[in-house]
């Protein structure tokens, strides 16, 4: 990733990012977001749709 870019998006070494595409010939494109965003957004998903059982 260029230096500018990683500045604009204060990233760090060690930083990690998923990447997410979008196929869709309307809206074709990708997203960057950090690892830790995506893990808690997609953890709070997987536990609505399947909660842990006691």
């Amino acid at each position: 990733m260029p230096k500018q870019a990683r500045n604009l998006l204060n990233l760090k070494p060690g930083d990690t990012l998923a990447v997410l595409g979008d196929e869709n010939p309307g809206t074709k494109g990708i997203a960057l977001i950090p690892s830790e965003l995506f893990l808690k957004a997609t953890q709070e998903v997987m536990d609505t749709f399947y909660p842990k059982s006691k």
